[in-house]
């Protein structure tokens, strides 16, 4: 069932309202990468995604969450919205399970992982960097590190 349809029928179900009336319905999926600055500063500077089933409820919930966002992304529908998050999740598992082999396969090879990624990482499209420290991007065991 698509956003619009389970909002509809539970706005319908519970108080008579129509989706497209005057109940709106904004899907923000959940980012969770919180920056130095925005433990200090208070605000998120992560940008939120966001769409609505209307584009008066995307822009009701955007003037919302720029309160205390500074970067608002809207799209045109709940479900592109939900997608933006999948497709950012999936790209995170996929990078840690690539960075993970080549870390095993490194350290059989007696080759230093963060050599081989520094290196990588100075390709200037293309390739993602991934820096020490990133423990929940990367989890190369201890065993590959150069210290």
């Amino acid at each position: 069932m698509a956003w619009h349809d389970a909002g509809s029928a539970a706005a319908d179900s519970r108080a008579g309202l129509r989706a497209r009336g005057r109940l709106g319905l904004p899907i923000s999926p959940c980012r969770r990468s919180v920056s130095i600055r925005a433990a200090r500063t208070g605000r998120r500077d992560d940008a939120k995604v966001l769409g609505g089933i209307t584009p008066e409820c995307t822009k009701h919930a955007a003037d919302v969450y720029r309160r205390a966002i500074d970067t608002i992304v809207e799209v045109s529908t709940p479900e592109a919205a939900e997608l933006t998050k999948l497709l950012e999740n999936i790209f995170r598992s996929v990078n840690i399970a690539l960075v993970n082999e080549l870390a095993q396969l490194c350290d059989r090879m007696s080759i230093d992982v963060w050599e081989v990624m520094d290196a990588a990482a100075t390709k200037p499209f293309g390739y993602m960097r991934f820096s020490r420290g990133q423990a929940s991007a990367v989890t190369v065991s201890r065993s590959t590190r150069s210290t």
